[in-house]
């Protein structure tokens, strides 16, 4: 009867030990199945003017966006990390992308070396710029020769268009060449120079024309 007493005590105390370990472990899966996913918003790109550069992408909010030129495009890829991705937001999105005033062809994303999915246009990863607090700022522009606010067409704004032949070529002035070769500069045709000499009368610059006298 003694060993009976012994143990009663102890499978008791097991049964309560299991009970007490079980506890914590329901509840973590209660609690993570009640937990919300995060729900998925679009994204919004836009268009807006910025003094100096013209049209840009922005945000819905206005928040002027980069590429950064030592990203690739094909295929696209990032190399903004770390506190590099701190001072240069990429935009992320968890959703749908929504395209105004843009090319929805252009739109693309890519996942990130630490997760999430980042928005691009033409192939380029895009970015805000922490230091832009308002809507239509660009601070971001040009800094270290590398970050350039991003135009509808997915390339660099604020950047001069290529220049033709050393000099900016209007494209009337722009003709092609007899041989098929390229193009070549024309300027307008040269006049022939006019002698110069005395006065011609009146009888000399019309012939037939005889001097008029009054009668007598």
């Amino acid at each position: 009867m003694a060993r009976t007493h012994v143990v009663l005590p102890v499978v008791a105390g097991l049964t309560l030990l299991a009970g007490c370990g079980a506890a914590p472990a329901t509840s973590a899966r209660l609690e993570a199945a009640a937990a919300p996913a995060v729900p998925a918003r679009p994204v919004s790109l836009t268009v807006a003017e910025v003094p100096g550069l013209g049209d840009v992408l922005t945000t819905e909010d206005g928040r002027t966006l980069y590429l950064f030129t030592q990203d690739s495009t094909a295929p696209s890829a990032t190399t903004c990390l770390d506190e590099c991705a701190q001072k240069w937001p990429p935009l992320m999105a968890t959703g749908g992308i929504r395209v105004t005033g843009a090319e929805q062809r252009l739109v693309g994303t890519l996942i990130r070396p630490e997760g999430g999915t980042q928005v691009t246009v033409g192939g380029w990863p895009l970015y805000t710029f922490a230091q832009d607090t308002t809507p239509g700022q660009a601070e971001g522009q040009g800094v270290l020769g590398t970050w350039f606010a991003v135009t509808p067409e997915g390339e660099k704004a604020g950047v001069p268009a290529p220049v033709e032949f050393g000099r900016r070529t209007s494209p009337a002035s722009v003709r092609r060449s007899p041989t098929g070769r390229g193009a070549r500069c024309t300027s307008s045709p040269r006049t022939a120079p006019t002698r110069r000499g005395p006065p011609a009368t009146a009888s000399a610059r019309r012939p037939g024309l005889h001097s008029w006298r009054p009668a007598r």
